[in-house]
């Protein structure tokens, strides 16, 4: 995921929709309505979340990547 932290959250939900029903269902973080355009770095670690819900959150979204067809 290292490689996708400085890459804009909402450019990331458009290629891989599946984060952002993550982000909302999940954790009720709803980026697509947010004005703002969050590096995905920047979206775990300012939502407040726990160590061990960034660490889950993370490899959750790594999940997401690796299997897409786009990956």
């Amino acid at each position: 995921m290292e490689k996708y932290n400085r890459v804009g959250i909402k450019q990331l939900i458009k290629k891989y929709p599946e984060i952002g029903e993550l982000l909302l269902n999940e954790y009720n973080i709803d980026c697509m309505v947010c004005k703002g355009n969050c590096d995905l770095k920047n979206v775990v670690e300012e939502e407040n979340l726990s160590l061990k819900d960034e660490m889950i959150l993370i490899n959750q979204i790594n999940k997401i990547i690796e299997n897409s067809p786009e990956q």
